[in-house]
């Protein structure tokens, strides 16, 4: 009776806590009680110095370290997946070294390859790791031409350096095996089963939603709609996204989530010093985790999808935050655009971030969580600048900032805001609530082991004081054009963030004028940064969104939806077509270049620039626009991807900067020059 009485709202609410409330009692209630499929263990070692054979180096000097490890007894069937050594390090400043790990199968080594770190003359605490993905059979051979192999049975960790080392210390070595797994390298597969999960991914990722958002502008564009068709494109994205999570993943990554909450359920406790992201996002992960523990506790078996590392079901709660965040940001992006009130427009922008392929690919095949940082921080937006709410509005910003600090620019900007407005009661409350919800999730972290990756992950890389070479770089990388050390891209971050909000402070600050702030910012720091990821560069798509509707650019928003494609391009040449569906490297082409995909991903972000000050401002005949502007965006991304691919092949690739930049600018021209011509034909 009571319950009939309640609003709709309200009923919503009271069932999601009463989720949140089971979800959190799992958690505690299941702790170290699943059956141990993922023991963890330390290891005693020895180390074998290998001493460097150039006249011109002492003879005490070593140029590699062998540490020899005897593996534990355990009984049953498990393979060694995990290999971490902590450790003390020192030698010839300026050189580096490589850590490789070998378990020998019979007579076959299978040797994996870890980070690459640089060494330093003073001794360095050091976690080196090597995980499953990166096990070859007879991989590596190459690069351990001088190292005996006889000499590293049965299992042995090598440190091999381009100098030379002047001390090592071993602190302890963690082993890590799984029942019943297969190196994803060794793991036999069907080329007939590969090839078909590769096109089962790519139709539902990349061609069904091009359809979907096609189809939402016929249906919706001129209309109102209700609630419920808004409940109805929201379960057609989440059913696409939950069609491809369990035959999808990245292995490295979905090695990372598993671990933690394999090691959490299963043996009550986390080995956090190689987590390598903000502390929110583990707890969110142990929370949705608890359902699939509650399934595995009650005897439920789940079958594994070719190479990947994690079961089918397993890998769908493991993703599940990401999708869910997705739903919540279509959400928030319609309601911004309509103040509360959704037309066929609103939902017809939000459909080009919902049905996007690149956020598509990041939250649902990747299982990466910037979306969901990105979900957090629209939902700030929206209790901020619709609803109001100055207190909702600051826990968001926080909670996106804690899942990924790109998400604390929301919190930067109303703390301005309260600075320009002179509301320093207000002020003192962001304050207060930021610290307190900062230090309430960072406390736990820290008494886990967690603040080493803290360090590593993020402190170091933006100070530039961590030792850890990435293996995958950013834009930048290529380029070797724009500020790259952190220092200067800091102050030239800094200084446009100040110039914007003092600009916006003085005129009032609106959603507009936010979106705009926050589309430069990443830009620059696509541009500038020295370490960019596929999956950073999602972090514009909403703000691009927002801008191309409230600012009537219709040019924007085909651009916004082909901008997503490049960074698939950009990650696919580095992992191959096929990786995320099969688990392991799966048909390389040579057309996929690196360097060629890199520049031209350069290009098309440089061309977001000229959309988003120059694009023509029309809210008519939408759909001719959008098959215009598709069409040119694709001839640009298309040439320039081929020039430079064909100049980095041959001996005029000295002269691709010069080739970009000329290209660049005199397609920009005959872009201004047509889109007045088209817009007059029209």
């Amino acid at each position: 009776m009571l319950w009939g009485l309640l609003s709709r709202r309200r009923r919503l609410f009271i069932l999601m806590l009463l989720l949140v409330l089971v979800g959190v009692m799992l958690m505690f209630s299941l702790r170290g009680q699943l059956p141990k499929t993922y023991p963890i263990l330390e290891a005693q070692s020895e180390t074998l110095v290998v001493p460097c054979e150039i006249s011109s180096v002492l003879d005490e000097k070593a140029c590699a370290i062998i540490l020899k490890i005897r593996e534990p007894e355990l009984a049953g069937n498990y393979t060694l997946t995990h290999i971490r050594v902590y450790y003390t390090i020192s030698g010839s400043r300026g050189g580096n070294y490589t850590v490789y790990a070998i378990i020998w199968n019979g007579t076959t080594p299978i040797i994996g390859k870890g980070f690459t770190y640089l060494l330093e003359e003073n001794p360095r605490y050091e976690i080196a790791a090597i995980y499953p993905d990166r096990f070859m059979a007879d991989g590596y051979r190459t690069e351990l031409a001088n190292i005996n192999l006889t000499e590293t049975k049965n299992v042995s960790v090598i440190f091999l350096t381009n100098s030379y080392f002047d001390s090592f210390n071993v602190d302890k070595v963690i082993l890590t095996y799984e029942s019943s797994r297969t190196y994803p390298a060794l793991t036999y597969i069907d080329p007939d089963v590969a090839k078909m999960a590769t096109i089962y991914h790519v139709a539902l990722n990349f061609v069904a939603p091009l359809p979907l958002i096609a189809c939402i502008y016929a249906k919706y564009y001129s209309r109102n709609i209700s609630h419920k068709d808004l409940l109805i494109l929201s379960i057609i994205g989440v059913s696409l996204r939950l069609l491809i999570a369990p035959f999808t993943g990245h292995s490295f990554d979905i090695e990372f989530w598993k671990a933690a909450a394999r090691e959490y359920y299963e043996a009550g406790t986390i080995h956090l010093e190689s987590w390598p992201t903000m502390p929110l996002y583990l707890y969110l992960l142990l929370f949705s985790y608890s359902f699939y523990a509650l399934l595995k506790f009650l005897g439920f078996q789940d079958p594994y999808f070719l190479a990947h590392p994690t079961g089918m079901v397993e890998a769908i709660f493991i993703k599940l935050p990401f999708i869910l965040a997705d739903a919540a940001s279509f959400y928030f992006i319609v309601k911004i655009l309509g103040r509360e009130r959704a037309e066929g427009k609103h939902v017809f922008y939000g459909s080009l971030y919902f049905f996007n392929p690149l956020i598509i690919y990041l939250s649902s095949a990747w299982g990466m969580y910037d979306t969901l940082a990105l979900s957090f921080l629209l939902g700030g937006l929206y209790f901020f600048f619709v609803k109001r709410e100055f207190q909702a509005a600051t826990i968001l910003f926080i909670l996106s900032g804690l899942t990924k600090p790109f998400g604390f620019t929301g919190y930067a900007l109303l703390i301005a805001s309260t600075i320009f407005k002179k509301e320093y009661k207000q002020l003192i409350r962001a304050l207060v609530i930021g610290i307190s919800a900062t230090l309430l999730t960072f406390i736990p972290f820290i008494l886990l082991g967690g603040i080493h990756a803290l360090f590593t992950h993020f402190v170091g890389r933006i100070t530039h004081t961590t030792t850890q070479l990435p293996s995958w770089q950013g834009l930048a990388y290529f380029r070797q054009g724009l500020p790259l050390y952190p220092w200067s891209y800091l102050a030239l971050i800094t200084l446009i963030l100040l110039w914007y909000t003092c600009t916006a402070g003085r005129k009032r600050m609106t959603i507009l004028n936010v979106s705009v702030a926050m589309a430069l910012l990443f830009f620059l720091h696509y541009l500038c940064y020295h370490i960019v990821y596929t999956q950073h560069l999602s972090w514009v798509v909403p703000f691009l969104i927002i801008i191309a509707y409230l600012k009537r650019k219709a040019t924007l928003a085909p651009y916004t939806l082909l901008y997503s494609l490049a960074p698939i391009i950009f990650c696919m040449s580095g992992t191959t077509i096929g990786y995320f569906a099969v688990g392991k490297p799966y048909y390389y082409t040579p057309l996929l270049n690196v360097g060629a995909a890199a520049y031209s991903l350069t290009a098309i972000i440089a061309l977001g620039f000229y959309y988003l000050f120059f694009g023509s401002k029309t809210d008519d005949r939408v759909g001719r626009v959008f098959a215009s502007e598709t069409i040119k965006i694709t001839v640009i991304y298309v040439t320039i991807y081929f020039i430079t691919y064909y100049c980095s092949i041959n001996i005029l690739f000295h002269l691709y900067y010069v080739i970009l930049f000329a290209w660049f600018i005199v397609i920009c021209i005959a872009l201004r020059v047509a889109t007045n011509k088209m817009r007059v034909w029209w």
